[in-house]
C-alpha cells in the first residue's frame, strides 16, 4: 500500500475529501474511525488521549525501571557477598 490517504483539495489548499485505500476487510472499520479522526472538533479529545497515555506510560517506566534498579543493586550485592545499602531518602526523591 504505497498511499493510504489521498487528499482532493480546492485551490485554497484546504482538503474537501480524502481517498482512503484499506486492505481487503478493514472498509467497515476504517469508515467508523476516519470521521473521528478527521474530525476538525476531535483534536481536544485527541489531544487529551495522547496526554493521558503519555504520562501513563511515564509514570509507570519509571516506577518499572527504578523497581527494576534496585532488584539489579540487591542481586548484584547478594552475588558478590556484599551487603546492599540504600539510601531511602534518595530513593523518595528518585521518585
Amino acid at each position: 500500500m504505497d498511499q493510504l490517504f489521498r487528499f482532493v483539495t480546492r485551490p485554497t489548499g484546504w482538503p474537501t475529501k480524502v481517498l482512503i485505500r484499506t486492505d481487503l476487510g478493514a472498509a467497515s472499520l476504517i469508515a467508523r474511525q476516519a470521521p473521528i479522526v478527521l474530525s476538525p472538533n476531535g483534536h481536544d479529545s485527541l489531544l487529551a488521549q495522547f496526554l493521558l497515555e503519555s504520562v501513563t506510560v511515564g509514570v509507570f517506566g519509571g516506577l518499572l525501571g527504578g523497581s527494576a534498579g534496585i532488584i539489579a543493586v540487591v542481586v548484584v550485592s547478594a552475588v558478590n557477598g556484599g551487603t546492599p545499602v540504600l539510601d531511602l531518602s534518595l530513593a523518595a526523591a528518585a521518585r
